[in-house]
């Protein structure tokens, strides 16, 4: 057994979710787990009107299948950082690390062993965005 205190995530699809006429746009990527055996992550990230200290979202690992939802927050900056060079063409995936304040029990195998704890909260989070 080994634990891990951080999720990798190779990034499929990048979709803007604007969730009626007021809303603020949400960025949704969905993408699989490289760090876990068999698995996939959607991952929600909405805007902030000022700086965020402590953790900046949570990650829930469904019990029925293998599926984490994410959700979390950043500045409206760097969103719209973020957004501009996930828009871009790129000559391979994206992808992303969440960084957990707690850790998660993977197999010798890499399959993750369930335990008490399905939500974990998210410290810190990782780019690697190809440009060229």
């Amino acid at each position: 057994m080994e634990h891990i205190n951080s999720v990798h995530v190779s990034i499929q699809s990048v979709d803007v979710a604007i969730i009626g006429h007021s809303a603020l746009p949400n960025i949704v990527l969905k993408g699989s787990l490289k760090n876990v055996s068999k698995g996939n992550v959607i991952l929600t990230i909405a805007t902030l009107d000022h700086p965020q200290f402590g953790n900046i979202g949570q990650l829930v690992v469904e019990d029925n299948r293998p599926v984490m939802q994410g959700t979390m927050a950043i500045e409206i900056a760097r969103f719209d950082v973020l957004l501009g060079l996930l828009s871009g063409p790129s000559p391979r995936p994206a992808s992303v690390m969440l960084a957990l304040h707690e850790h998660m029990k993977i197999s010798s195998d890499g399959y993750l062993i369930p335990d008490n704890n399905s939500t974990y909260a998210i410290a810190d989070v990782s780019w690697n965005i190809p440009v060229q």
